[in-house]
Protein backbone atom coordinates (compact mmCIF):
# COMPACT_ATOMS: atom_id res chain seq x y z
CA UNK A 1 0.00 0.00 0.00
CA UNK A 2 0.93 3.58 -0.22
CA UNK A 3 -0.01 6.79 -0.18
CA UNK A 4 -2.87 7.92 2.31
CA UNK A 5 -3.72 3.83 2.51
CA UNK A 6 0.37 3.63 4.19
CA UNK A 7 -0.38 6.68 6.50
CA UNK A 8 -3.53 5.19 7.98
CA UNK A 9 -2.08 1.54 8.53
CA UNK A 10 1.34 3.06 9.96
CA UNK A 11 -0.13 5.25 11.72
CA UNK A 12 -2.92 2.96 13.77
CA UNK A 13 -3.62 3.20 17.74
CA UNK A 14 -5.54 3.18 20.38
CA UNK A 15 -8.58 5.97 20.48
CA UNK A 16 -6.72 8.00 22.35
CA UNK A 17 -4.51 11.67 22.24
CA UNK A 18 -0.65 10.18 20.81
CA UNK A 19 2.29 10.92 22.74
CA UNK A 20 4.20 14.16 21.29
CA UNK A 21 7.43 13.45 18.74
CA UNK A 22 10.62 14.68 19.66
CA UNK A 23 10.32 17.66 17.38
CA UNK A 24 6.98 19.05 19.66
CA UNK A 25 4.79 17.65 16.67
CA UNK A 26 1.87 15.31 17.37
CA UNK A 27 0.30 12.40 15.35
CA UNK A 28 -3.26 12.01 14.73
CA UNK A 29 -5.30 10.22 16.92
CA UNK A 30 -6.80 7.61 15.31
CA UNK A 31 -9.73 5.67 16.14
CA UNK A 32 -9.60 2.03 15.59
CA UNK A 33 -12.59 -0.61 15.22
CA UNK A 34 -12.19 -4.13 14.93
CA UNK A 35 -15.46 -6.02 13.82
CA UNK A 36 -15.62 -10.17 13.95
CA UNK A 37 -16.58 -12.06 10.89
CA UNK A 38 -20.13 -13.21 10.71
CA UNK A 39 -20.21 -15.76 12.86
CA UNK A 40 -17.69 -14.45 15.21
CA UNK A 41 -15.04 -16.80 14.37
CA UNK A 42 -12.26 -13.94 14.09
CA UNK A 43 -11.34 -10.68 13.75
CA UNK A 44 -11.81 -9.56 10.19
CA UNK A 45 -13.01 -5.93 9.35
CA UNK A 46 -10.82 -3.38 10.41
CA UNK A 47 -11.61 0.58 10.43
CA UNK A 48 -9.67 3.71 11.25
CA UNK A 49 -10.25 7.52 11.26
CA UNK A 50 -8.08 9.98 12.18
CA UNK A 51 -9.51 12.58 13.93
CA UNK A 52 -7.61 15.33 12.24
CA UNK A 53 -7.75 16.61 8.70
CA UNK A 54 -5.35 15.71 5.89
CA UNK A 55 -2.25 17.34 5.87
CA UNK A 56 -3.20 17.59 1.71
CA UNK A 57 -7.00 17.53 1.65
CA UNK A 58 -8.49 14.87 -0.62
CA UNK A 59 -9.75 16.60 -3.97
CA UNK A 60 -12.44 14.28 -5.86
CA UNK A 61 -11.56 13.62 -9.52
CA UNK A 62 -15.34 14.28 -10.00
CA UNK A 63 -16.50 17.98 -9.53
CA UNK A 64 -12.95 18.58 -7.77
CA UNK A 65 -14.50 18.80 -4.34
CA UNK A 66 -12.74 19.15 -1.57
CA UNK A 67 -12.59 16.36 1.46
CA UNK A 68 -10.88 17.20 4.75
CA UNK A 69 -11.84 13.60 6.22
CA UNK A 70 -10.64 9.92 5.73
CA UNK A 71 -11.95 6.73 6.93
CA UNK A 72 -10.47 3.43 6.21
CA UNK A 73 -12.07 -0.25 6.01
CA UNK A 74 -9.74 -2.99 6.05
CA UNK A 75 -10.74 -6.71 5.40
CA UNK A 76 -9.34 -9.78 5.16
CA UNK A 77 -10.49 -13.69 4.15
CA UNK A 78 -8.56 -15.78 6.79
CA UNK A 79 -7.33 -15.53 10.22
CA UNK A 80 -3.77 -15.54 9.59
CA UNK A 81 -4.16 -12.92 6.72
CA UNK A 82 -3.14 -9.73 6.29
CA UNK A 83 -5.36 -6.87 6.33
CA UNK A 84 -6.03 -5.25 3.01
CA UNK A 85 -7.10 -1.87 2.21
CA UNK A 86 -10.53 -2.33 0.44
CA UNK A 87 -12.45 1.34 1.10
CA UNK A 88 -11.40 4.88 1.07
CA UNK A 89 -13.83 6.84 2.75
CA UNK A 90 -13.74 10.48 2.22
CA UNK A 91 -15.80 13.32 4.06
CA UNK A 92 -15.42 16.80 3.90
CA UNK A 93 -15.42 17.61 7.74
CA UNK A 94 -15.14 15.84 11.28
CA UNK A 95 -18.84 15.77 11.53
CA UNK A 96 -19.71 14.43 8.56
CA UNK A 97 -16.76 11.90 8.80
CA UNK A 98 -17.89 10.67 12.54
CA UNK A 99 -21.77 10.65 11.91
CA UNK A 100 -21.71 9.21 8.11
CA UNK A 101 -18.07 7.77 7.31
CA UNK A 102 -17.48 5.63 10.38
CA UNK A 103 -20.67 4.28 9.67
CA UNK A 104 -20.23 3.62 6.19
CA UNK A 105 -17.23 1.72 6.32
CA UNK A 106 -18.90 -0.47 8.68
CA UNK A 107 -21.59 -1.22 6.33
CA UNK A 108 -19.74 -2.03 3.00
CA UNK A 109 -17.49 -4.10 4.86
CA UNK A 110 -20.30 -5.91 5.79
CA UNK A 111 -21.29 -6.16 2.29
CA UNK A 112 -17.43 -6.76 1.05
CA UNK A 113 -17.81 -9.49 3.31
CA UNK A 114 -20.93 -11.44 1.47
CA UNK A 115 -19.34 -10.46 -1.87
CA UNK A 116 -16.37 -12.80 -0.73
CA UNK A 117 -18.00 -15.32 1.51
CA UNK A 118 -21.06 -15.83 -0.90
CA UNK A 119 -20.35 -15.36 -4.09
CA UNK A 120 -16.25 -15.87 -3.95
CA UNK A 121 -16.07 -12.44 -5.60
CA UNK A 122 -13.60 -9.51 -4.75
CA UNK A 123 -12.52 -6.07 -5.76
CA UNK A 124 -10.52 -5.85 -8.68
CA UNK A 125 -6.84 -5.27 -8.32
CA UNK A 126 -6.96 -3.11 -11.32
CA UNK A 127 -8.44 -0.24 -9.52
CA UNK A 128 -6.37 1.15 -6.63
CA UNK A 129 -5.14 -2.09 -5.63
CA UNK A 130 -8.44 -3.71 -4.59
CA UNK A 131 -9.57 -0.42 -2.92
CA UNK A 132 -12.90 1.59 -3.76
CA UNK A 133 -13.05 5.32 -2.93
CA UNK A 134 -16.38 6.52 -1.57
CA UNK A 135 -16.84 10.27 -1.51
CA UNK A 136 -19.46 11.39 0.54
CA UNK A 137 -20.29 14.97 -0.46
CA UNK A 138 -23.13 17.45 0.59
CA UNK A 139 -22.77 18.66 -2.84
CA UNK A 140 -26.08 17.74 -5.30
CA UNK A 141 -29.63 16.23 -4.49
CA UNK A 142 -29.52 13.00 -2.53
CA UNK A 143 -28.36 10.32 -4.03
CA UNK A 144 -25.58 8.68 -5.57
CA UNK A 145 -23.38 7.60 -8.82
CA UNK A 146 -20.88 4.60 -9.24
CA UNK A 147 -17.85 5.75 -11.90
CA UNK A 148 -14.86 4.22 -13.06
CA UNK A 149 -12.51 6.84 -13.65
CA UNK A 150 -9.02 7.89 -13.13
CA UNK A 151 -7.80 10.23 -10.37
CA UNK A 152 -5.39 12.76 -11.34
CA UNK A 153 -4.79 13.15 -7.49
CA UNK A 154 -3.90 9.84 -6.63
CA UNK A 155 -0.82 9.06 -8.79
CA UNK A 156 1.91 6.70 -9.07
CA UNK A 157 5.38 7.38 -8.46
CA UNK A 158 5.77 8.55 -11.72
CA UNK A 159 3.27 11.11 -11.59
CA UNK A 160 0.50 8.91 -13.31
CA UNK A 161 -3.09 9.11 -12.62
CA UNK A 162 -3.87 6.00 -11.06
CA UNK A 163 -7.14 4.04 -12.21
CA UNK A 164 -10.25 4.32 -9.19
CA UNK A 165 -13.32 2.81 -9.02
CA UNK A 166 -15.29 5.31 -7.19
CA UNK A 167 -19.11 5.64 -5.54
CA UNK A 168 -20.16 9.32 -4.96
CA UNK A 169 -23.25 9.69 -1.96
CA UNK A 170 -24.56 13.11 -2.75
CA UNK A 171 -26.66 15.70 -0.47
CA UNK A 172 -25.25 13.90 2.53
CA UNK A 173 -26.73 16.43 4.77
CA UNK A 174 -30.29 15.12 3.40
CA UNK A 175 -29.33 11.62 4.10
CA UNK A 176 -31.54 10.87 6.99
CA UNK A 177 -33.55 7.61 7.05
CA UNK A 178 -31.56 3.88 7.97
CA UNK A 179 -33.34 2.09 5.13
CA UNK A 180 -32.41 5.30 2.56
CA UNK A 181 -28.69 4.75 3.40
CA UNK A 182 -28.19 1.27 3.34
CA UNK A 183 -29.89 1.18 0.10
CA UNK A 184 -28.04 4.10 -1.56
CA UNK A 185 -24.82 2.68 -0.30
CA UNK A 186 -25.93 -1.17 -1.57
CA UNK A 187 -27.13 0.20 -4.41
CA UNK A 188 -23.79 1.95 -5.94
CA UNK A 189 -21.76 -0.82 -4.00
CA UNK A 190 -23.55 -3.70 -6.32
CA UNK A 191 -23.03 -1.04 -9.80
CA UNK A 192 -19.19 -1.17 -8.17
CA UNK A 193 -18.49 -4.73 -7.64
CA UNK A 194 -20.54 -7.44 -9.06
CA UNK A 195 -20.44 -8.65 -12.78
CA UNK A 196 -21.35 -6.13 -14.87
CA UNK A 197 -24.91 -6.65 -16.14
CA UNK A 198 -26.26 -4.36 -19.04
CA UNK A 199 -28.26 -3.41 -22.18
CA UNK A 200 -30.89 -1.61 -20.61
CA UNK A 201 -32.44 1.28 -22.08
CA UNK A 202 -34.86 2.26 -18.81
CA UNK A 203 -34.83 2.44 -15.55
CA UNK A 204 -30.86 2.22 -15.99
CA UNK A 205 -28.35 0.91 -18.33
CA UNK A 206 -27.00 -1.27 -15.86
CA UNK A 207 -29.00 -3.79 -13.78
CA UNK A 208 -25.94 -5.04 -11.14
CA UNK A 209 -26.94 -1.92 -9.33
CA UNK A 210 -30.21 -2.65 -8.51
CA UNK A 211 -29.70 -6.60 -7.92
CA UNK A 212 -26.90 -5.57 -5.15
CA UNK A 213 -29.05 -3.98 -3.29
CA UNK A 214 -31.45 -6.58 -3.33
CA UNK A 215 -29.53 -9.23 -2.58
CA UNK A 216 -27.17 -7.35 0.35
CA UNK A 217 -30.55 -6.01 2.11
CA UNK A 218 -31.56 -10.08 1.81
CA UNK A 219 -28.68 -10.87 3.29
CA UNK A 220 -28.39 -8.19 6.11
CA UNK A 221 -32.07 -8.95 7.32
CA UNK A 222 -31.31 -12.87 7.65
CA UNK A 223 -27.82 -12.02 9.49
CA UNK A 224 -29.55 -9.43 11.69
CA UNK A 225 -32.66 -11.52 12.75
CA UNK A 226 -29.95 -14.44 13.36
CA UNK A 227 -28.17 -12.00 15.02
CA UNK A 228 -24.76 -12.33 13.66
CA UNK A 229 -24.65 -9.00 12.42
CA UNK A 230 -25.91 -5.90 14.70
CA UNK A 231 -27.96 -2.81 13.90
CA UNK A 232 -24.87 -1.05 14.08
CA UNK A 233 -23.48 -2.26 11.14
CA UNK A 234 -25.84 -0.85 9.31
CA UNK A 235 -26.74 2.37 10.24
CA UNK A 236 -28.80 0.96 13.42
CA UNK A 237 -31.62 -0.24 10.99
CA UNK A 238 -34.26 -2.78 12.66
CA UNK A 239 -35.27 -5.91 10.92
CA UNK A 240 -39.09 -4.62 10.43
CA UNK A 241 -37.51 -1.87 8.60
CA UNK A 242 -35.82 -4.64 6.15
CA UNK A 243 -38.99 -6.44 6.30
CA UNK A 244 -40.85 -3.90 4.86
CA UNK A 245 -38.54 -3.21 1.80
CA UNK A 246 -38.11 -7.00 0.83
CA UNK A 247 -42.10 -7.14 1.05
CA UNK A 248 -42.52 -4.27 -1.75
CA UNK A 249 -39.39 -4.39 -3.44
CA UNK A 250 -37.73 -8.26 -3.65
CA UNK A 251 -40.47 -10.41 -3.07
CA UNK A 252 -42.48 -9.43 -6.18
CA UNK A 253 -39.43 -10.04 -8.33
CA UNK A 254 -38.84 -13.36 -6.89
CA UNK A 255 -42.27 -15.00 -7.71
CA UNK A 256 -42.11 -12.64 -11.41
CA UNK A 257 -38.97 -14.62 -11.94
CA UNK A 258 -40.83 -18.02 -10.86
CA UNK A 259 -43.57 -17.90 -12.75
CA UNK A 260 -42.20 -16.31 -15.72
CA UNK A 261 -39.07 -17.67 -16.33
CA UNK A 262 -36.32 -15.67 -18.92
CA UNK A 263 -38.75 -14.70 -21.37
CA UNK A 264 -37.02 -13.78 -24.46
CA UNK A 265 -39.59 -11.75 -25.79
CA UNK A 266 -39.57 -9.61 -22.85
CA UNK A 267 -35.96 -9.41 -22.13
CA UNK A 268 -35.21 -8.90 -25.85
CA UNK A 269 -36.80 -5.37 -25.72
CA UNK A 270 -34.39 -3.97 -23.44
CA UNK A 271 -37.08 -1.70 -21.46
CA UNK A 272 -38.14 -1.61 -17.97
CA UNK A 273 -40.30 -4.40 -18.26
CA UNK A 274 -37.07 -6.06 -19.60
CA UNK A 275 -34.95 -5.11 -16.78
CA UNK A 276 -37.81 -6.18 -14.19
CA UNK A 277 -37.89 -10.45 -16.01
CA UNK A 278 -33.63 -10.25 -15.84
CA UNK A 279 -33.69 -9.08 -11.82
CA UNK A 280 -36.43 -11.54 -11.49
CA UNK A 281 -34.67 -14.44 -12.88
CA UNK A 282 -31.68 -13.34 -11.38
CA UNK A 283 -33.12 -13.11 -7.41
CA UNK A 284 -35.12 -16.30 -7.95
CA UNK A 285 -31.82 -17.91 -9.26
CA UNK A 286 -30.51 -16.10 -5.82
CA UNK A 287 -32.99 -17.78 -3.86
CA UNK A 288 -33.48 -21.58 -5.16
CA UNK A 289 -29.51 -22.23 -6.03
CA UNK A 290 -26.45 -22.77 -3.89
CA UNK A 291 -24.18 -19.70 -2.97
CA UNK A 292 -21.81 -20.86 -5.96
CA UNK A 293 -23.73 -21.93 -8.37
CA UNK A 294 -25.29 -18.10 -8.31
CA UNK A 295 -21.73 -16.80 -8.17
CA UNK A 296 -21.12 -18.63 -10.68
CA UNK A 297 -24.10 -17.63 -12.77
CA UNK A 298 -23.19 -13.92 -12.45
CA UNK A 299 -19.95 -14.60 -14.11
CA UNK A 300 -21.15 -16.31 -17.10
CA UNK A 301 -24.07 -13.59 -17.44
CA UNK A 302 -21.45 -10.66 -17.41
CA UNK A 303 -19.54 -12.37 -19.99
CA UNK A 304 -21.88 -12.83 -22.13
CA UNK A 305 -23.06 -8.41 -21.61
CA UNK A 306 -26.53 -9.89 -23.12
CA UNK A 307 -29.59 -9.83 -21.12
CA UNK A 308 -31.07 -12.20 -23.52
CA UNK A 309 -28.32 -14.68 -22.31
CA UNK A 310 -28.54 -14.63 -18.50
CA UNK A 311 -31.01 -17.29 -18.27
CA UNK A 312 -29.13 -19.64 -20.24
CA UNK A 313 -25.71 -18.43 -18.04
CA UNK A 314 -27.78 -19.27 -14.71
CA UNK A 315 -28.73 -22.78 -16.64
CA UNK A 316 -25.44 -23.45 -17.35
CA UNK A 317 -24.08 -22.99 -13.80
CA UNK A 318 -26.88 -25.00 -12.47
CA UNK A 319 -25.84 -27.70 -14.20
CA UNK A 320 -21.94 -27.66 -13.88
CA UNK A 321 -21.86 -29.43 -10.71
CA UNK A 322 -22.22 -33.35 -10.70
CA UNK A 323 -25.41 -32.66 -8.19
CA UNK A 324 -27.15 -29.07 -7.49
CA UNK A 325 -29.29 -28.91 -4.73
CA UNK A 326 -32.09 -26.79 -5.09
CA UNK A 327 -33.68 -24.93 -1.75
CA UNK A 328 -37.49 -24.02 -2.88
CA UNK A 329 -39.20 -21.45 -0.59
CA UNK A 330 -42.27 -22.59 1.24
CA UNK A 331 -45.06 -21.16 -1.15
CA UNK A 332 -43.24 -22.77 -4.21
CA UNK A 333 -44.08 -26.27 -3.46
CA UNK A 334 -47.08 -27.56 -5.18
CA UNK A 335 -46.93 -24.93 -7.75
CA UNK A 336 -45.57 -25.12 -11.45
CA UNK A 337 -42.18 -22.54 -11.77
CA UNK A 338 -39.65 -22.09 -14.50
CA UNK A 339 -36.52 -23.62 -12.72
CA UNK A 340 -32.60 -23.32 -14.29
CA UNK A 341 -31.55 -26.75 -15.00
CA UNK A 342 -29.57 -26.86 -18.11
CA UNK A 343 -29.81 -30.70 -19.29
CA UNK A 344 -30.25 -31.83 -15.81
CA UNK A 345 -32.52 -34.67 -14.62
CA UNK A 346 -34.56 -33.53 -11.79
CA UNK A 347 -35.89 -35.09 -8.59
CA UNK A 348 -38.59 -33.87 -6.41
CA UNK A 349 -40.95 -32.02 -9.10
CA UNK A 350 -42.48 -33.07 -12.38
CA UNK A 351 -41.16 -31.60 -15.43
CA UNK A 352 -44.11 -29.67 -17.56
CA UNK A 353 -41.81 -28.09 -20.60
CA UNK A 354 -37.91 -26.95 -21.17
CA UNK A 355 -36.82 -24.05 -22.75
CA UNK A 356 -33.27 -22.37 -23.27
CA UNK A 357 -32.09 -24.50 -20.26
CA UNK A 358 -35.09 -24.13 -17.78
CA UNK A 359 -37.74 -26.57 -17.31
CA UNK A 360 -40.55 -25.86 -16.23
CA UNK A 361 -41.86 -28.09 -13.02
CA UNK A 362 -44.54 -28.91 -10.55
CA UNK A 363 -42.84 -28.29 -7.70
CA UNK A 364 -43.37 -31.58 -5.23
CA UNK A 365 -40.40 -31.02 -2.47
CA UNK A 366 -38.70 -28.16 -0.74
CA UNK A 367 -35.73 -29.32 -1.95
CA UNK A 368 -35.14 -30.67 -5.57
CA UNK A 369 -32.16 -32.43 -7.15
CA UNK A 370 -30.46 -32.02 -10.14
CA UNK A 371 -28.35 -34.90 -11.47
CA UNK A 372 -26.66 -35.96 -14.90
CA UNK A 373 -29.11 -37.27 -17.52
Amino acid sequence: MGGLDSFVLLCAMAASPAPAAQDGSRVATISEITLPAVGGAFDRLLIQSPAEDLRDPKKSPKGRWTFNRITSGFGRSQPDAEFNNRFRIFSENAQDQKALGVPTARLLLRLWEHNVDRLRLDHSREFLGGAVDVYLTRQGNPGGEQLFDEDPFTTTAAGVPRKVNTVYIYGVNSWNRAIDRVREVAHEYGHATLPKLGGFTEPEEWADGDLGERIYLRYLRDEMAAGRIPPADAFGITVAELDRYLAEDYEPLVRLGATQGPDRAVIARRDAASYRTALGILLWAKTILPRRSFGRGLVLASAEQDPNKTGAALAEAAAEPDRTDLAMPAWAVGQTLWIPVGDRRIAGGTVVSRAGGWARVRVGARTMTLTKP
